[in-house]
């Protein structure tokens, strides 16, 4: 299953697709902005979002259902 296998660096958005997508550089601005648009996302250790590819694909795409 998805939430069996390890995640790989290509699974998450870079720093730059972040900033583009929130268009914000801070952490606590993308965070709010990505919680405006019901984007999941979950934290680093430096408290800095994180966003899986797939989730923010099946939004666009309107196939969304968070868990």
């Amino acid at each position: 299953t998805y939430l069996s296998r390890r995640l790989q660096m290509n699974d998450l958005l870079t720093k730059k697709e972040l900033i583009e997508l929130t268009a914000a550089k801070q952490a606590r601005k993308q965070k709010r902005v990505l919680s405006m648009n019901g984007i999941t996302y979950f934290e680093d250790c430096d408290g800095k979002p994180k966003v899986l590819r797939e989730n923010l694909q099946r939004k666009r795409n309107g196939n969304y259902n968070q868990p």
